[in-house]
């Protein structure tokens, strides 16, 4: 699993649980350019805390700029959510509310709701969801009520639902304010309520994720469609 943190600095997750902080420029260039690049010329970073393999990472002030710069989430086998200071290389929290391996980790558009602007959210492999703050270092929200596999989300902003689609087509529709379910719909109704808002911004568990602050401004939910839950 890898994630380009700035232009100048690359992330990378190893299958023993470290992370690697790359200078990005000398890694192509000793690639790339057949430059002599020595190891300890590379000023690698190194973050240690998980105990099995690194499923996913974001830079959350990558997608939006009002996050801590400073601030890198990793996702692990070991079914936790690792929360880290790239200024000091230290572990800054640890958040274990699945049973499961961590699949993907997202950072949801700009909310009304105070409390969920420095959130990311993450899917695990156990069919839950969860929504937890960085600033706080609390859950604010865990959706685990589901039964099938996670297909979609979608955050109906102005009402301040999250909607989980399922592999069997069932619909849950969480309240993310109270962290209460609202309901489950089945079916067409599920489909027509999935659809409610064509929002074309559609997001791959195997690339990059790549928000656009401008066009999710301008509409009242965001999609992200999962079409894989493999390891990056």
């Amino acid at each position: 699993s890898y994630r380009l943190i700035t232009m100048d600095r690359l992330a990378f997750g190893t299958d023993n649980g470290k992370i690697y902080i790359i200078p990005a420029l000398k890694l192509i260039s000793s690639l790339f350019l057949n430059n002599d690049q020595h190891e300890e010329n590379f000023d690698i970073q190194t973050l240690v805390g998980h105990n099995q393999a690194i499923t996913c990472l974001v830079h959350p002030h990558s997608e939006y700029s009002h996050y801590d710069i400073q601030h890198l989430v990793s996702g692990s086998l070991d079914h936790s959510i690792r929360l880290w200071d790239l200024s000091t290389n230290t572990q800054l929290h640890v958040f274990t509310e699945h049973f499961g391996s961590i699949l993907m980790l997202h950072v949801p558009p700009p909310m009304l709701n105070a409390k969920v602007q420095y959130c990311v959210c993450a899917i695990a492999n156990d069919h839950s969801v969860s929504l937890i703050s960085l600033r706080e270092r609390k859950l604010i929200l865990l959706a685990n009520r589901q039964l099938y596999p996670v297909v979609g989300l979608r955050w109906r902003i102005n009402d301040e639902f999250l909607l989980i689609k399922c592999s069997d087509g069932s619909l849950f529709i969480w309240q993310i304010e109270t962290g209460n379910l609202d309901r489950v719909e089945h079916g067409i109704l599920a489909e027509e309520l999935f659809e409610w808002y064509n929002d074309p911004t559609i997001l791959n568990a195997n690339i990059d994720l790549q928000n656009d602050p401008l066009s999710t401004a301008m509409l009242s939910s965001y999609y992200i469609q999962i079409r894989s839950t493999g390891k990056k």
